[in-house]
């Protein structure tokens, strides 16, 4: 499946503490919300600061950031469990080429 969601994010509601840094490069890791229902404002994605598994399993309230809606998109959803590989690790097939 592929979706474009156009979102706006409130930068006066992020956690500075969550911003890493690697290098030059800033990160921060949200969690995008998409819903099938479309709320009073035609939006139906909401953008939340990314828990930690404590938090997830303490059941703490998700810090909201922004929202936005689904512009285009093929109607199916693929998802990846959190436990999976961050990337590809190489296979070899025990061929030389």
């Amino acid at each position: 499946m592929a979706a474009i969601a156009s979102v706006s994010i409130d930068l006066s509601k992020i956690d500075k503490s969550l911003i890493k840094e690697k290098g030059t490069s800033k990160y921060l890791n949200v969690d995008v919300l998409i819903r099938d229902e479309i709320n009073q404002y035609n939006q139906n994605v909401a953008v939340y600061h990314t828990q930690s598994k404590e938090d997830r399993e303490a059941k703490v309230d998700k810090k909201y950031v922004g929202n936005g809606k689904v512009v285009w998109g093929k109607g199916e959803v693929v998802t990846v469990p959190y436990n999976a590989p961050k990337k590809l690790e190489e296979v070899s097939d025990g061929l030389d080429f």
